[in-house]
């Protein structure tokens, strides 16, 4: 993957993982001489952090000081060394006003033996009212999607015996699932410059697929601790989900259901939208090839993974 395309993920990592209150992702994206400038402070350049202490307790502030922060309307530029994202910042602070600021993080990236990471950022803000899709952020205010029981008869089945293309070549469902297999099962993911029709977000639980996917993928190394392996399905086509893959770095196995054919198996529950029959959004644990646990409804999808490793925790 050429360096420019590395960063530019990076940072699109980034602002996914402030949109998580995710530190633990955040800081993973800083080297270790790390410095952050915040644009409020007593000297010429905001305040100063120094090192990832400083920094994670001075974004951890931000999180607590603005709890439902979201970064949307995200753009991101990588020019050499330099990056820049810029986004829309809206939450409610702790005396209760709203905020809609328009604004941008400048950085230099740094080098490590496996990715190019962030090595310092400076801040600047705007205010603004404009907002528009973002595909790596949820935005406010979504509908929330109900149990309606469709899933009620998947706990205790067997996955069947089904191979399926996936980003990562064909893979057999028994196969992965001979251990344990997380399996996140999502409506479809959007591409950039390809915008979404404004329905989409009406349907409870149809937004937030490339969030749901980025999540498990930084939580990848976590979940084969727990000795869990990952793959995503939905109904789109192979071409769909490589592409996916290859931009946001998937590790694990993206696959393709077009024909529904682990829908028919299973029942599992779908939808219809703009003349396709969509999955919803369900996440199953199987374990010894047999679902140990079922996710349904999946809400907020970004959180979905934290959910995931919290209960494989408590195994």
């Amino acid at each position: 993957m050429p360096e420019e395309t590395k960063r530019h993920e990076v940072l699109v990592r980034m602002l996914d993982a402030f949109n998580r209150h995710d530190l633990d992702a955040i800081m993973s994206l800083f080297v270790d001489d790390c410095v952050f400038d915040s644009p409020r402070g007593p000297d010429p350049w905001g305040r100063r952090f120094v090192g990832p202490a400083e920094v994670r307790d001075g974004l951890g502030a931000r999180f607590r000081g603005i709890s439902d922060v979201h970064y949307g309307d995200g753009s991101h530029f990588v020019l050499g060394e330099h990056g820049a994202s810029e986004w829309t910042l809206t939450g409610t602070t702790l005396d209760g006003d709203r905020l809609s600021v328009r604004a941008a993080t400048f950085g230099r990236f740094g080098e490590t033996k496996s990715s190019a990471r962030t090595r310092s950022g400076r801040s600047w803000r705007r205010d603004t009212r404009s907002m528009t899709q973002d595909l790596y952020a949820l935005p406010p205010n979504l509908p929330v999607p109900e149990d309606d029981g469709a899933c009620d008869h998947l706990l205790g089945q067997m996955l069947p015996q089904l191979t399926l293309d996936s980003s990562q070549g064909p893979v057999s469902l028994r196969v992965l699932s001979q251990e344990r297999l997380v399996l996140y099962i999502y409506p479809r993911t959007g591409r950039p410059g390809q915008p979404t029709p404004e329905s989409w977000d009406a349907i409870p639980g149809a937004r937030g697929c490339t969030p749901q996917s980025c999540a498990f993928r930084d939580r990848a190394e976590e979940l084969a601790e727990l000795g869990a392996l990952i793959a995503g399905l939905s109904a789109q086509t192979l071409d769909d989900q490589i592409e996916f893959a290859e931009r946001n770095d998937i590790p694990y196995p993206v696959i393709a259901d077009p024909e529904l054919k682990l829908g028919a198996a299973l029942r599992l529950p779908t939808f219809e939208f703009d003349g396709a029959t969509l999955y919803r959004r369900v996440t199953l644990v199987a374990e010894a090839c047999a679902i140990a646990k079922v996710f349904y409804p999946v809400f907020p999808p970004d959180r979905n993974a934290a959910d995931v490793v919290a209960w494989l925790e408590c195994r």
